[in-house]
């Protein structure tokens, strides 16, 4: 897990997101070892061992933590390093002790709150992330928590991608174009094409990466993203609708989490194709978001 700091000045917004995606799956793998087994019970050797080895999960994580938001968010720097300086001593307090290792690591390091993801969501107008953040931070107090609210926050900031060069371009109208930008692969060129054929497109924003493509659409869900992984067996989308324009159709998208909520602002949700089905697949999946032509009008 060594890796060198550069000088966020001295990273092209696109070096800048894949070391992202790199720093983001190790944190993960690390919150996931980190976790406290409560079958061990009360036995003091592990006790005394996990101790150690969780304070050394969080400085790593904090470390890379640091970074992202030293790449993304310097001017959040300073109140972040207060809060993890908090963090380490209440770890430190917790010494070898069963229950307070134990609620240590579920409210600190791993918990994901309602309230959090309902304050996330619904500061997500558009890709203009964040009107106030610190609305978002006043529900933030774990690790997890943090490293959800710094991709959301990355993954929807159209400003960021505007940085990286473009290499593929399809205009739609004098106003409306597909652009690919980042890597240049037959798969981002065939997806454009693929997006290019959907129902009425309007601005849609590729982003290719290493082993993961970001796309952003207008006028679908108001702003709609997917992040595309890319697998040998299978190809899986995660997409963030931040607009519900129309509830019965979105509780028909595929992988939805089923919006019940009538104030619900947002959807979200995920699904798995094999990779000779994908364009097809993402085809009826795009031609099914909602659009404004979809609003239901209130009387």
């Amino acid at each position: 897990y060594n890796y060198t700091r550069k000088r966020k000045k001295d990273m092209d917004e696109l070096n800048k997101l894949e070391l992202f995606f790199k720093l983001d799956l190790r944190i993960k793998e690390c919150l996931y070892n980190a976790a406290f087994n409560t079958q061990m019970g009360f036995d003091e050797n592990y006790l005394v061992n996990y101790s150690n080895q969780l304070y050394d999960s969080v400085n790593y994580i904090i470390d890379n933590l640091e970074h992202i938001i030293e790449m993304y968010f310097p001017q959040l720097c300073e109140p972040f390093n207060i809060y993890f300086k908090k963090l380490k001593e209440e770890l430190i307090e917790c010494g070898s002790d069963y229950y307070r290792l134990k609620k240590f690591y579920e409210t600190r390091v791993s918990n994901m709150s309602p309230e959090f993801l309902d304050s996330l969501k619904s500061n997500v107008f558009g890709y203009f992330v964040f009107n106030d953040i610190n609305k978002v931070l006043n529900y933030t107090c774990t690790l997890n928590e943090i490293l959800h609210l710094l991709h959301h926050a990355i993954i929807n900031n159209e400003k960021g991608y505007q940085k990286i060069d473009q290499n593929y371009v399809i205009n739609i109208s004098d106003y409306d174009f597909i652009e690919v930008r980042g890597k240049d692969t037959e798969f981002s060129r065939k997806l454009a094409d693929t997006l290019y054929n959907t129902n009425d497109p309007s601005i849609i924003h590729i982003i290719e990466l290493e082993n993961k493509t970001i796309v952003m659409m207008r006028d679908r869900g108001h702003a709609t993203t997917l992040e595309i992984e890319k697998n040998n067996d299978y190809i899986q989308v995660k997409y963030f609708i931040p607009k519900i324009i129309n509830k019965d159709k979105v509780n028909l998208l595929r992988g939805i989490q089923k919006v019940e909520d009538g104030n619900q602002k947002y959807a979200s949700g995920d699904f798995s194709c094999r990779p000779e089905e994908f364009f097809e697949v993402i085809t009826s999946f795009v031609n099914s978001i909602p659009t404004d032509l979809d609003l239901i009008p209130t009387r």
